[in-house]
This record gives structure tokens, sequence and C-alpha cells, in this order.
């Protein structure tokens, strides 16, 4: 039995926090001004202009301001339904045989996303996994109250909850795989065994042409 993390956006769907950001403003859950917020800090980042290491704290700023004061019962209700529309039918085909072919061997899959919790409960259950790490949003009587709850997944801090959960959990394995896209999962990668590269941003490419890591170039659209 092998441990296998699955990065989600962009590894295994093709959607982007963008993506569920502009579902959400269809639904009018978010203003004009911050989807463009959301969009000029992307635009930014693939620029090179935003670093890396600063994406964490602008993330969780933009997480903060985005879920403040959202009733859950009805947030879960739109992302069900974001999930159906959005997240399901852009589930990389490729990706999907890889989920597959370690089910099949019974391995231990976790998947681990920056993404929405609601989101990513409902592709866990659709995979029918267990284990999913995403980040944990503070409730205070049924009403979401802008802060997060330990570490969010990004960066370094991927491979510190997912060594975490494999602590808190006692989960026994014998190789580790790693699939994801981006230079900032790198840390993820390095923990395991078997880092894998799918799609990969061109950092992490270089990277994994260095060190000689299996690289899956898989179409995304």
């Amino acid at each position: 039995m092998d441990i296998v993390i699955f990065d989600v956006g962009k590894t295994l769907v093709r959607a982007t926090h963008k993506d569920i950001i502009l579902f959400l403003f269809k639904k009018r859950k978010v203003s004009l001004r911050f989807l463009l917020r959301v969009y000029i800090s992307f635009f930014f980042h693939k620029l090179g202009l935003i670093k890396d290491e600063n994406v964490n704290s602008i993330s969780i700023k933009l997480f903060n301001t985005m879920v403040k004061g959202w009733n859950t019962t009805e947030i879960q209700k739109i992302l069900n339904e974001c999930f159906e529309k959005v997240i399901k039918p852009k589930i990389i085909p490729q990706s999907m045989e890889l989920i597959k072919n370690h089910l099949e061997k019974k391995d231990i899959i976790i998947l681990i996303s920056a993404f929405i919790g609601y989101v990513i409960e409902d592709l866990k259950v659709h995979l029918n996994l267990k284990y999913a790490i995403y980040p944990k949003l503070e409730i205070s009587n049924n009403i979401f109250t802008g802060k997060i709850i330990g570490v969010f997944p990004y960066g370094k801090d991927k491979a510190v909850l997912v060594k975490e959960l494999i602590n808190n959990e006692k989960l026994k394995f014998n190789k580790s795989y790693c699939y994801a896209d981006r230079f900032s999962d790198r840390f993820l990668l390095e923990f395991v065994n078997n880092p894998c590269a799918i799609n990969p941003d061109s950092n992490l490419r270089k990277l994994a042409l260095q060190n000689g890591w299996q690289i899956y170039d898989f179409k995304t659209v």
C-alpha cells in the first residue's frame, strides 16, 4: 500500500480559483470589484510580479474577505452546484486514470487544495476517497467569520499539513507519490520518493528535469 498526494487545481481538474469565484460572482455572492482584484492578482503572479512566497498572505486576505458573513447553508448549496457545473466537467481524464490505477492498488489518496472546502468535499465523495486537505474556515452561528483556522494549504505549508495528517491518522505506507503542477508545490514533491509533475509551469518543469522527476503533459482543453 502506497500513499498518494494529489493536488487539485490544474493537476486533477482544469479549474482554478478564478473559475469558482466567477461562478460565485454570477450567483451574486461576490462583487465585481472583488472579482477584478482576484483576476489582477492572478495576472500579476503569472507575470512574476507577485512572488510565490507572497501568494500565501494575499490568498488568505482574499479568502477572508470573500467568505466573511456568508451563511454556511446557503453557500453549501451554491458550491454543490458549482462542483456539478464547473469542477466535475473539468476533471482531467488522464489524471482520473492515475487516480483509478492507485485505487485499484488500494493506495491511500490524499487530495490537497486551497479551494474552498465544500467543493473539495464534493470531489472527495465523487472519487470515493477518504482524505482531503483544504482551508479550514471558522464558523459562528452558521456564519463564516472570515477567519482561517490553522495553516493555509499553500507552498511549504502543504507539506506541513500532509505530514500532520499522516501522523494524526497513523497512516502506514511503503512508497509515496505526489502529483502537482506548480513550482510552489515543490515542497510536497520533495517530500515523496515518487514526485510527478502534471502540466508543470516553467519553473517546475526545469526542476523536474534537473531532478529526473516524472513529467506528464496532459491536454487540458
